[in-house]
This record gives C-alpha cells, sequence and structure tokens, in this order.
C-alpha cells in the first residue's frame, strides 16, 4: 500500500493543478471518513473499449491528441463490451453486452492474454454497469426490462464460474438506471431516472449505506435538473455528473458538494467542448485519487466527432472557461472508461 502525503485540503485546491489519481486517504486526526485527494494515487492508465467493442484499449493517462494506445487486448469471439470498471485489486472487470459475464484481468494484460477469472451472471443479470468497492466485491447494475425495475447485485472478490450474488439491491423507485458508483466508505450511489411521490419523474442520484440489500431505502435523494449520463464520487465525496444542459446543445460536469440532498446545486460546472455535430450516447464521467476529472464522450455511428477524453485538472473551476488539460481523440467505440494506477 502506498502511505499518502498528508496535505491540507483548503491548500490543495490551491496549489494549482494536480497529477491524476485513483484511490483516497485518511486525515490524521480527523474522523476517517474524511478523505483528501493524493497525488500518490494519480492514474497511470486509461482503458476504453475500441472499435465495435471487441477489445480494449490502454493509454497512458498522460496521452494527449491523437497519441496511440500503450496496448490492445483482445476479447474473446462474439464479446462485445458493456461496462468497465477497476479495482484496488489491480484487477480490470470487463462486462460483456452479448451474455451474462464478467471477465476479469489483470492490469497491463495486453494481446491474446486470459482473464484469471469469468464471472457468469445468470440469464437475469445483465452487466450493463460495473462498480468495484474497497473490499473488492463486485456490484453489477442490470437495467430495468419489461416489468423488472433496475437491481444491482453484489459478488464476492474472489468469484468465479456460475456465481451466485452475496446480495441484491432492488431500486424500486428507478425506471432507469444510467451509472452507478462507490465511495471510499463502501456507500453505493445509483444514478438514473426515479418515479417521484407526486407520480412525476426525475434524473436523480440515490445515495444508499454500504452493504445494503433488498429494497432498501435511500440515505438521500439529489435530483439533478438535467438529462444525466455517468457519475463518480471524489476522494472527498464530492459527487460529479455528466450532464447534457437544458438547450440540449451544451454538455458538461456537474459538481455536488459532499452530502448533497434534495435540488441541490451545483457548486461548480465544467462547460466540455462543444461536439461538431451528432448527439453523445455517453458521457462517462471517472475522477481518480488526485481529483483529476477524465470525461469521455461517445457519439453515434456517423457522426462528425470523434469518441473524445477531457482531462480537467483537480482545480478545473469550471464556470464556462475551464479548458480540458488533455484532449485525447481516440480510434474506439468506448461507451465508458476506467482507470488503473
Amino acid at each position: 500500500m502506498k502511505i499518502p502525503v498528508l496535505q491540507d485540503f483548503a491548500q490543495r485546491r490551491s496549489a494549482g493543478p494536480a497529477l491524476l489519481f485513483v484511490a483516497a486517504v485518511a486525515l490524521v486526526g480527523c474522523s476517517p471518513s474524511i478523505r483528501i485527494p493524493s497525488d500518490l494515487y494519480a492514474a497511470d492508465s486509461i482503458y476504453i473499449a475500441g472499435q465495435n467493442q471487441t477489445s480494449l484499449l490502454q493509454f497512458s493517462a498522460t496521452a494527449n491528441g491523437t497519441e496511440p494506445p500503450k496496448s490492445m487486448l483482445s476479447l474473446p469471439p462474439a464479446f462485445r463490451v458493456a461496462s468497465l470498471a477497476t479495482g484496488s485489486d489491480a484487477k480490470i472487470y470487463v462486462g460483456d453486452k452479448a451474455s451474462s459475464r464478467v471477465l476479469v484481468y489483470v492490469a497491463d494484460s495486453e494481446g491474446a492474454d486470459m482473464p484469471t477469472r469469468t464471472l457468469y451472471l445468470g440469464a437475469n443479470v445483465l452487466p450493463a454497469l460495473l462498480a468495484v468497492d474497497p473490499d473488492n466485491l463486485l456490484y453489477v447494475g442490470t437495467p430495468a426490462r419489461g416489468d423488472q425495475r433496475p437491481s444491482i447485485n453484489v459478488y464476492s472478490a474472489t468469484a468465479e464460474g456460475n456465481v451466485s450474488a452475496l446480495r441484491t439491491i432492488q431500486l424500486s423507485r428507478f425506471e432507469t438506471l444510467s451509472d452507478i458508483a462507490i465511495d471510499e466508505d463502501g456507500s453505493l450511489y445509483a444514478g438514473g431516472v426515479i418515479s417521484l411521490n407526486d407520480g412525476s419523474k426525475s434524473f436523480a442520484i440515490e445515495v444508499f449505506a454500504a452493504k445494503g440489500s433488498g429494497v432498501a431505502a435511500p440515505l438521500r435523494t439529489i435530483l439533478i435538473p438535467s438529462t444525466m449520463y455517468g457519475i463518480s464520487v471524489r476522494a472527498d465525496g464530492a459527487i460529479f455528473a455528466g450532464v447534457m444542459l437544458g438547450n440540449g446543445t451544451e454538455y458538461a460536469v456537474e459538481e455536488f458538494a459532499a452530502g448533497a440532498k434534495g435540488q441541490a446545486t451545483a457548486v461548480s460546472t465544467i462547460y466540455l467542448p462543444t461536439p461538431l455535430g451528432g448527439v453523445p450516447t455517453n458521457l462517462a464521467v471517472r475522477i481518480d485519487g488526485a481529483g483529476t476529472i477524465f470525461v469521455s464522450l461517445t457519439y453515434l455511428a456517423g457522426s462528425r466527432t470523434p469518441p473524445s477524453i477531457f482531462i480537467y485538472s483537480y482545480d478545473a473551476d469550471a464556470n464556462r472557461s475551464a479548458n480540458p488539460r488533455t484532449q485525447l481523440a481516440a480510434t474506439g467505440g468506448f461507451s465508458t472508461l476506467a482507470l488503473t494506477n
């Protein structure tokens, strides 16, 4: 385990651009639930799905422009990447949209390397979304199908073969599920469209206690007034959501304060570069342990705008003028991304 550098959080925000990151640390003398970003947890690599979602491309976290990938991992025949996640165990988890399975690879796998484990989830579980908690338990988000509401199944850190979930979280208020994330305390964040008590619907993020199961009541709900895509949680608990703003022509990443609930107002907004044409099919957001913000935009086939990854420094303050520190234009069909350190 890396030993964190102790640093005052407020000083960090004013210290200038930070390096990339993946996990979080505790402040000595404070509540163990308080976390700060640390450069020691900067991301080393970015993983995205390759062309037609049949491979994984690995890029350096400092890649820029049209820089080629460091490596390519070929996936089994008929495999189509639906989701990606990484854990503190230096493993890469890849969900298959063509079947109900998840492949687990060691970091830096390439070529024809084989997975270390394969999880066969059963016909009723579709790995559309993945997340890994601090204990390396795997969370698998299945979207709504027919009259079945979205759900999240949790699997052992060593699960392999034909597996059964340790527990299932039923998302009783969700109409759709767009992303899931887990913070350093193991709390689960689920984003999507929910049904409100008055019968209306809203994009929202609901936060559930660690180790929840069944029809669990959320600890809190954050209502999002914009069309929402991906979500991520920073080490200090701040929540980030990729959104399409009300006019339908601007895309952004909104930051909400740790502990936000109800009709919360974003504390900052990073407006993304305007696309040349086409509507994004996904806007994924990932935050590394140093607070660097990684954003991927994927467009419909035939769009004049290629898939892109924008990387923003930890202190990119947003309102209107933040420029990405790096813009990576990648040839691929990625709809999500994952980070490793």
